[in-house]
This record gives C-alpha cells, structure tokens and sequence, in this order.
C-alpha cells in the first residue's frame, strides 16, 4: 500500500471519531509522512523537533533576504513547492504532501511571519512581492530549481511574481484561485465586488485587528472566503492553527502594500505551463479573479471544482491532488 493510501485511509477514519482519537491520528498521520522525512541533500538547519501533535520536524534555512524559514521536505523526483495562503503556514498542505510525495521532491515551508518562524510589527517588512523573492531564494538554496509551484490564494499571487521575475526557476504552476487584486480592475464587475468584499468584510476585519479583537478579525474573513458562520464552525483542531496566523493578519492590514503591484501586463510575463484550480461556489470576487487570469493566460488549464468555496486543495482534496498530479507529470520532460 502506497504512503498516499495509508495516509488517506487513516484522513477518513479521523472524520468519524471523537476530538481525541482525531488527534491520535493525526500524531500517527504525521509519523507515517516523517518516516520518509529527507535528511540528505538539505541547504538548511538541523530538524526542529514538532511543537505540538500537529506540527512535522522541519528545518530552518536563513535567506539572503532576511528571514529564517521553517520548511519540510519529503519525497524525490521532481521538485514541486507548497505556498500558502494567508492565516496559514507550512502545515495547510497536509493533505498533499502523502500524495505528491510518493512521486515527487514535495517541499511544505511556512512564508516569513508565519508560523513558527519569527515576526515583527513592522507591516513594510512583508508584501507579496518580498514573500516572491524569499520562495525565489530558497529555490535556489535547495537546488529545487525549475520546480513546479503551488500556490493557494495569496500564495498563488506569490507563486506568480516569483514566475514572472524569476522564469529560469519554475517549471510550471498550480493556482488554486490565487487572490490578485489588480485583475479585478481588469473584467467587469470586478470594482463592485471588490468594493461589496472592502464594505463587509475587509474594513470590519482591519477595524478589529487593529483595536485587538484578533479573533473577530479572523472571523470576518473566515466568513468572507467560506460564508458565514464559518470560523465557530472549524474543528476544535482546526481552529487553534488558524489562530497560530492571525498576528500575520495584523501585518497584512497594517501595510497598504502588501498585495504587490500585479497586473495583466505581469501575467503577461508568466511562460510557463499553468493550471487554475476554481471552486464554483467561491464568492464572486475570487471567481472574476479566476475569469480575468483565463483570458490573460489563454492556454492555462482550467479546472472547477463543483461544490467547492476557494479552497479546492482542502475541500476537493482527492480531486485536487489527482488532477494537479496528472497536470504536472504531463508537463514533464
């Protein structure tokens, strides 16, 4: 039986039981992923022993760009890079990693101010295009490059600066409605859903962050992604990781920039193989988004997810893996 199949097995029995036995398995999950744990051929620190049942041993790699990075890296072959969205960290791609690496080099890393690595207050010193040349560094750190990048939200924008910048290392790239604001100026209706977006949920949540009502902040935006009600919804495991982000958030709303310029003039730049990963019942917002980046990158993949709000990689996991899988191995050499 393949890792991906004990793995998945072992995902399924954790949905039907009690909050303890799920985190059981979740300890037996994460020994299952670490028994083929890579210590050779790594740039970084020594392994960092886990911090709680749901963290993996990773290692740490301090860039030429500032921060020390927490990474985990497992599997061989082919090098394929995780990115995370925001109030998320190395460990949002649980469900990949089993699957991607029984067949390729899968690297899981959490982006600077994230989980555990170190953060500050300084809000300029994390935007999307810094988070872009940190992924560029530790590409060519690890000797991962070309490799192909996954990226989820604002980590799909991150993913696509650093294949506009830098080409020679990225092979191809798989976006699961990666949050570009500027293609909303790009497609009509865009400036009305972003405006109705900014009005329910993003002023409200910035106002919160900023008077230290974290936790209502993060629900706002939990609400705006999965619909309402959704953060009190999370798993009593889910939802303590979650908040593990939500000072990130802080450093989000408190620096305008930190969605770096990107337009379809960037997009334009991008020449590698794309697949886009959309959930049909996402908000309209991130749908438009979906629809620009199409017409922008007309021979990118397109592929929807029925019955999915944004998040296909976590919510469609088998689907996901599988078409993504299918989609990179075609592109290789």
């Amino acid at each position: 039986m393949t890792l991906d199949a004990r793995i998945g097995g072992a995902l399924q029995m954790r949905h039907h039981r009690d909050p303890a036995e799920r985190r059981q398995l979740t300890i037996q999950i994460a020994s299952l992923i670490t028994g083929g744990f890579m210590e050779a051929a790594v740039a970084g620190g020594g392994v960092v022993e886990p911090a709680t049942p749901h963290d993996l041993p990773t290692r740490t790699l301090t860039l030429e760009t500032g921060p020390e990075l927490h990474y985990f890296l497992f599997g061989d072959g082919h090098p394929v890079i995780f990115v995370h969205g925001s109030f998320a960290d190395y460990r949002a791609w649980f469900g990949q990693l089993g699957a991607f690496g029984d067949r390729f080099k899968a690297l899981t890393y959490s982006r600077r101010h994230h989980y555990p690595n170190r953060w500050n207050t300084d809000g300029r010193s994390s935007c999307t295009r810094l988070h872009a040349e940190d992924l560029a560094c530790l590409i060519r750190r690890l000797n991962l490059a070309p490799a192909t990048v996954v990226g989820k939200s604002s980590g799909g924008l991150v993913a696509m600066h650093a294949a506009a910048v830098h080409p020679e290392l990225v092979h191809s790239l798989v976006l699961s409605e990666p949050f570009v604001p500027d293609m909303l100026d790009e497609i009509e209706g865009g400036a009305a859903a972003w405006a109705a977006y900014e009005t329910r949920y993003w002023l409200p949540a910035g106002r919160a962050f900023a008077e230290g009502r974290t936790e209502r902040g993060v629900e706002l935006l939990c609400d705006a992604i999965f619909g309402d009600g959704a953060f009190p919804a999370f798993s009593a495991d889910i939802r303590p990781l979650v908040m593990q982000n939500a000072p990130e958030m802080h450093l989000e709303f408190s620096n305008s920039g930190y969605f770096s310029s990107f337009t379809a003039q960037d997009v334009a730049r991008i020449h590698a193989p794309v697949m886009l990963a959309e959930g049909d019942a996402s908000p309209v917002m991130y749908r438009l988004i979906a629809e620009a980046l199409a017409r922008a990158m007309p021979t990118a993949k397109r592929v929807l997810f029925p019955d999915v709000s944004h998040v296909p990689p976590f919510l469609a996991m088998d689907e996901f893996n599988a078409r993504a899988i299918a989609f990179i191995e075609d592109h290789l050499p």
